[in-house]
C-alpha cells in the first residue's frame, strides 16, 4: 500500500531523515517507534505532503506521490491524524464527521440550488456518520459539541473523521497520547478490528510500547533519521540495537 524509498529531508543543512526505506502492507497495522528526535513526525509530514522530501520517492498503491500537496494526497486516500486532535469545537460530533467526507456534491457552487443533486447524498452521509460513531462508541455523543469532549473521546473523534473519508491508509500520530491506558487499549483494539475485518491499512507512531506489541503486525524503529531495525513486534523489542537506543547507549 505504501512504499518509502530512500527518503531524505534536510532543514538548513541539518539532516533529519537520512535514507529512510520501508513498506506498509495493505490491511496491516504497522508501528513506527524511536526515541525523541529520531525523525518520526518529520517522516509522517513528508509522507502526508506537509514537507517535500529532499530526495527519494514515495509510492501509494504503486503510484508515485512524493511532492503532492496534503489535499491531493487526501483525495487519493492517504489520511493523517495529529498528536493533538483538531476538531471544529463549536460544531457537534456528528457535524465534525460529516465535514470530513470527500467529494460532497453540495460543495460545488453550481449545484447549490439544485437540491436533488446533493440532498440524497447528504442523507446517505448522515447514515454513514452514525454507523461510524457506533463503530467508535461515540453514538451517544453525536449531538454534543466537540469542544466538550474528553481527551480520549477527541482521539476517537479524530479516528472517526479519518474513517469518514474512505481512506486507503491512515497515518496516526500517537493516537493513544493523553488517553488513559484502558481506553488506549480499546482504541487499538478498534484499529486492529478495522484493519483485519475491513482491510484498512494503518501506519502508527506510538510511544506506548504495550499497545503496539499487542496490536501491530509489524514494526519499524527509527533512529537518527534511519530505520535501524524492523520485524515482528516481539522480535523488534528483543533486538539489542533497540534496547541500546532506548537505554541511551548507542
Amino acid at each position: 500500500m505504501l512504499e518509502i524509498v530512500d527518503i531524505h529531508k534536510e532543514f538548513d543543512g541539518l539532516k533529519v531523515l537520512n535514507g529512510v526505506s520501508l513498506e506498509v502492507k495493505k490491511g496491516h497495522v504497522v508501528g513506527l517507534i524511536g526515541p525523541n528526535g529520531s525523525g518520526k513526525t518529520t517522516l509522517f509530514n513528508v509522507i502526508a505532503g506537509v514537507y517535500k522530501p529532499t530526495g527519494g520517492k514515495i509510492l501509494l498503491d504503486g503510484e508515485p506521490v512524493h511532492g503532492l500537496k496534503p489535499d491531493q494526497l487526501y483525495r487519493k486516500g492517504l489520511v493523517r491524524t495529529f498528536q493533538i486532535p483538531r476538531p471544529f469545537r463549536n460544531l457537534t460530533v456528528l457535524d465534525n464527521l460529516l465535514l470530513a467526507s470527500r467529494n460532497q456534491r453540495g460543495e460545488k457552487f453550481a449545484r447549490v440550488f439544485n437540491f436533488t443533486k446533493w440532498k440524497m447524498q447528504e442523507r446517505e452521509l448522515v447514515e454513514k456518520a452514525e454507523k461510524t460513531l457506533e463503530l467508535i462508541n461515540l453514538i451517544h455523543l453525536q449531538d454534543e459539541y466537540a469542544g466538550n469532549l474528553s481527551g480520549g473521546q477527541l482521539k476517537l473523534l479524530e479516528l472517526g473523521r479519518a474513517l469518514m473519508s474512505d481512506p486507503k491508509i491512515l497515518l496516526l500520530d500517537e493516537p493513544a497520547g493523553g488517553v488513559n491506558p484502558t481506553l488506549a487499549m480499546k482504541l487499538f483494539a478498534k484499529i486492529d478490528e478495522l484493519a483485519h475485518l475491513k482491510n484498512l491499512t494503518f501506519f502508527i507512531i506510538e510511544h506506548r510500547m504495550e499497545t503496539l506489541l499487542n496490536y501491530s503486525d509489524y514494526m519499524f524503529v527509527l533512529y537518527k533519521g534511519r530505520v535501524i531495525v524492523e520485524g515482528k513486534p516481539q522480535e523488534v523489542m528483543e533486538d539489542e540495537k533497540v534496547i541500546e537506543v532506548y537505554l541511551g547507549e548507542l
